[in-house]
């Protein structure tokens, strides 16, 4: 009898534990998609260009709905497991989407028509037969938890189920639309504000950290003579010009002016063609120089077309997204008497602390309404 009961508490703790390291994986994927969802979109778009199907979404608006979903599918799925709440459905749910990314990924492994899956941006780069190996074992843990799912112990009560879900819906939406609207909040990649891409590519140019070069109108390299310049320079960045987001295509001329003002170099980089550059070269300033770059790398810096990046001797000041491009009220003196430059600004709390703490409050306003239930039906009734 002892055995047998030490077999199930067995059986218990092995099938919680899984459940609390597949919930871990799918809160932190979600979540990092949620952090990045044009980067997510970007990787959907290489998909389906290795694939031949780059036509089948209309839209890069159409990737990046599809990417904030699936970051919100899958944070959903790793709140509700780690809570251990509607425990059928989401084993149910897991084990569907175990079933179908396996083998899709057992695909991508053997064919390897991408390098990275991009299943946490880039946070975490994965091969493509880690990436398999990781999603055979997620099946095997899933397939267990669904035969298994009434050994999953609830972290709340039943009561709270409904308040759980809305305020997860609500924080992984409302944090995917901002990443969306503006610059992600957290940037893992190797453009954030305080890189000194002079330290990084010229200095270090045998190393891969980046990739970052360009060319003028005659495919001259001048990558060094443009990092090595000396003071601020002021980067709108427009990975396709074919693709310009014109909603405020009047601060293009107030930034220009401002730079003229103050004598800070101001530079357009993309990658469009020279005959799309010619014909920008005619509806702008002459003040405004035009250089070339790889679009890879310039969606890489920057998830926005257009983006705008200070740079000051070759370090990234600051990035600001097309919707957050400064207009001519604050730009009235010059940068070092404004808030605009971003890697010097003095914090007492990091963003991932101030966003952990946004997302730990409200589950943790859950738990203590919870422990009130318990002692309410314990000592009171």
């Amino acid at each position: 009898m002892n055995g047998k009961r030490k077999r199930q508490k067995f059986y218990t703790v092995s099938i919680n534990l899984f459940r609390l390291i597949t919930a871990f994986v799918f809160v932190f994927s979600g979540f990092v998609k949620a952090s990045d969802p044009v980067g997510t979109s970007i990787k959907f778009h290489d998909y389906l260009v290795a694939f031949g199907a780059e036509g089948f979404f209309s839209t890069n608006q159409s990737l990046i709905m599809l990417a904030c979903a699936l970051a919100v599918v899958e944070f959903i799925i790793g709140v509700y497991l780690f809570l251990g709440i509607y425990k059928s459905g989401t084993t149910l749910s897991l084990l569907v989407i175990m079933a179908v990314f396996s083998p899709f990924t057992l695909y991508v492994a053997l064919t390897d028509p991408v390098s990275d899956c991009g299943c946490f941006g880039d946070v975490v780069t994965l091969t493509n037969w880690q990436t398999f190996t990781k999603n055979v074992i997620l099946l095997a843990m899933a397939l267990l938890m669904f035969i298994n799912k009434r050994r999953i112990l609830p972290f709340v009560t039943s009561l709270t189920d409904g308040l759980v879900s809305w305020v997860t819906m609500i924080l992984i939406v409302t944090y995917s639309i901002y990443n969306v609207n503006h610059l992600p909040l957290l940037d893992f990649r190797p453009y954030k504000e305080g890189t000194n891409l002079k330290t990084n590519v010229i200095d270090r140019p045998a190393q891969d950290y980046v990739n970052f070069w360009l060319s003028d109108s005659n495919g001259q390299d001048c990558t060094k003579d443009f990092l090595e310049r000396p003071g601020y320079t002021v980067m709108l960045v427009s990975p396709y010009l074919e693709e310009f987001d014109y909603t405020n295509f009047d601060l293009l001329s107030d930034l220009v002016e401002y730079a003229k003002y103050f004598e800070y170099r101001f530079v357009v980089v993309t990658s469009s063609g020279t005959r799309m550059v010619e014909q920008w070269s005619q509806e702008v300033d002459p003040y405004v120089e035009f250089l070339f770059s790889d679009d890879v790398e310039l969606k890489t810096m920057i998830r926005s077309n257009p983006g705008l990046v200070i740079l000051h001797n070759g370090r990234i000041m600051s990035k600001f997204s097309s919707s957050d491009i400064p207009d001519d009220k604050v730009l009235v003196a010059p940068l070092e008497q404004t808030n605009l430059l971003h890697a010097d600004r003095e914090s007492p709390f990091p963003v991932w602390l101030i966003l952990l703490l946004c997302m730990m409050v409200p589950f943790m306003v859950i738990a203590l309404i919870n422990i009130g239930i318990v002692v309410y039906r314990r000592y009171v009734k």
